[in-house]
């Protein structure tokens, strides 16, 4: 990935990341590992809406970086398709339109 963003985007995408609350993620990440097909949409919400406020921060500190070049993009959407069950791919979803919207409203 730092072949795709040069140096200066790169600090700022390091920066983004070291926002992350570490205390919210683990637990957030194994609710995300653990989706299934039988996982309730009540528990997705849930997990959209925490996952969604956790990266809010992130999104901010990501605002002056350039934007990732099409290489990058889709090779992160190859790997979601290629490793990812249904559930979590449509929660993937939910939060990348719901981040996008708050971005623009």
């Amino acid at each position: 990935m730092g072949r795709l963003l040069g140096d200066r985007d790169h600090a700022v995408f390091t920066e983004g990341f070291a926002a992350l609350n570490a205390r919210m993620i683990a637990p957030l990440t194994a609710r995300f590992a653990a989706l299934d097909a039988d996982t309730t949409d009540t528990e997705i919400h849930s997990l959209i809406e925490e996952m969604i406020s956790v990266l809010r921060p992130v999104q901010a500190r990501f605002a002056d970086l350039s934007l990732l070049e099409d290489q990058f993009i889709a090779l992160m959407d190859e790997l979601s398709e290629r490793r990812l069950h249904p559930a979590p791919r449509r929660v993937l979803g939910r939060i990348q339109e719901q981040m996008e919207a708050l971005e623009e409203g």
